[in-house]
């Protein structure tokens, strides 16, 4: 509950962070770092595009419509 009142409210698989956090080597480290980011906001997309792997698919809201992501990240 202080956690949430201090930063915020915490929400299962949403994790907020900065520019330069996504661009380190420590970013989501236990969870598999930057390959295993699947949706993003299209402005912090645009802004990072040229971080992601050649082949690496990674939604926005303009091109995922629905939480169902499966077929547009062909999983």
């Amino acid at each position: 509950m202080l956690a949430n009142n201090a930063g915020g409210k915490q929400t299962d698989g949403i994790t907020g962070v900065s520019n330069a956090y996504i661009k380190s080597k420590d970013f989501l480290r236990g969870d598999g770092g930057l390959g295993n980011v699947v949706w993003m906001d299209s402005k912090l997309y645009s802004d990072l595009s040229g971080i992601f792997k050649d082949g690496q698919y990674v939604a926005t809201e303009l091109n995922a419509s629905t939480v169902d992501l499966k077929e547009y990240l062909k999983r």
